[in-house]
């Protein structure tokens, strides 16, 4: 099943721009231009990742934010051309996963943190991403995992159970049965 991402802004451009991108990498996006247009969307449909712009007419993201974090805690992304330090501490205290502000000029960077955003909601995926991100360069590529003449390492086992092939699923099974957090830690 393909992750779904939401993004509530009013600019065409940018919100037409991310989600042209986002669809090339297996995601399905809907588009709301205002608050009240995605509060509406998100009441219909399950989504992975929100991305939100905060001044919108009808109703502006931190509204938005606010209503959706009675029902969810779903990873947002703030994605705003009017950020200043007083949205910023309500996004924090909202619990955003990021805050990016326009215009976005790295924008094979922003769908990275997409793609970040949208693992959280596998605990498996979170908890091994965790790990992988604390290793050295050289140990995310170091093979650790070896199935006949295929060496994988710790960043392909990862991308093997996003893509959800039989040796991803194998894995991800295991790290279930086996590892916690703490046993994460204690593994490197």
């Amino acid at each position: 099943m393909p992750l779904r991402v939401l993004i509530v802004d009013d600019e065409v451009d940018t919100t037409e721009r991310i989600q042209s991108r986002l669809v090339r990498r297996g995601y399905e996006v809907d588009l709301a231009e205002n608050g009240q247009e995605g509060i509406e969307r998100f009441g219909k449909n399950e989504y992975d990742v929100i991305i939100l712009d905060i001044k919108m007419p009808v109703m502006d993201g931190i509204e938005f934010l606010t209503k959706i974090r009675s029902a969810s805690e779903i990873p947002v992304i703030i994605l705003t051309a009017y950020a200043d330090k007083e949205n910023a501490v309500k996004a924090a205290h909202l619990h955003v996963f990021d805050y990016i502000e326009k215009p976005i000029n790295d924008l094979a960077g922003f769908l990275d943190i997409v793609d970040r955003a949208a693992r959280l909601k596998d605990p498996v995926v979170a908890e091994l991403d965790t790990w992988i991100s604390k290793l050295s360069f050289e140990e995310r590529r170091k093979p650790m995992i070896f199935e006949g003449q295929n060496s994988y390492s710790p960043k392909q086992l990862l991308e093997e159970i996003q893509k959800n092939t039989e040796f991803g699923k194998r894995h991800k099974r295991n790290i279930e049965k086996f590892v916690t957090r703490r046993n994460l830690e204690n593994i490197r």
